[in-house]
């Protein structure tokens, strides 16, 4: 790592890298019962990140004042920080601009009409808020178009945006893709993925 800028990238990239692990491992690892190897997993990766952290930052200026270089290395280390801060930037505008992505333009302006928790089978949880989208437009057949959407939880994890689509019978709410599948009806929900419906969450019904 020769440059500021190369170290400053590294050091974003392994933020990157160690947030999705984060999240995996809470995915995956979401009905497991809490055990002494969580804290000292996430304490192990604390000691490595900032290890990582003092290697990319501290590494060069400390070698340019061993070589007497002092004005070498405080100019590396502020040039280092400098463009990580641009980093954290480009972090804070991806934060904020995620309110005009799809799924509902003004999704982020929309007040929650409804919030519900469904209580399955073995326990497991679906927690959803509801949100009335805008009034409703009319397709080329004559009928309204559904503009409504939901952000769902699943046993407390991630949550899920999903649209409202056109349905039968009940509400049904889904990804871009149609992979993902929340359907309610009356105090009953359930969920498809890949067009089969989720076992894992079975019987869900209202508290």
């Amino acid at each position: 790592m020769k440059t500021p800028f190369l170290r400053a990238l590294s050091a974003a990239l392994y933020i990157v890298a160690i947030v999705l692990i984060i999240q995996l491992f809470a995915f995956v690892l979401k009905d497991q019962k809490d055990t002494i190897i969580i804290p000292m997993t996430m304490l192990s990766l604390f000691v490595l990140s900032a290890a990582v952290m003092g290697y990319l930052f501290l590494s060069e200026p400390l070698q340019l004042l061993v070589e007497n270089k002092k004005k070498e290395a405080i100019s590396s280390f502020a040039k280092t920080v400098g463009f990580f801060a641009c980093f954290v930037v480009a972090f804070v505008i991806l934060l904020f601009s995620t309110r005009f992505l799809p799924f509902g333009d003004k999704q982020a302006d929309l007040k929650p009409i409804a919030s519900t928790i469904y209580t399955c089978d073995k326990g497991r949880t679906i927690s959803a808020v509801y949100y009335k989208g805008a009034d409703a437009l009319t397709s080329s057949t004559g009928m309204p178009v559904p503009t409504g959407s939901v952000a769902i939880s699943l046993d407390g994890g991630p949550t899920m945006k999903l649209s409202q689509t056109v349905s039968g019978s009940g509400v049904r709410y889904a990804n871009a893709d149609e992979s993902f599948v929340f359907w309610n009806k009356g105090t009953e929900a359930l969920i498809m993925r890949d067009g089969v419906m989720e076992l894992q969450y079975t019987n869900c019904l209202t508290k």
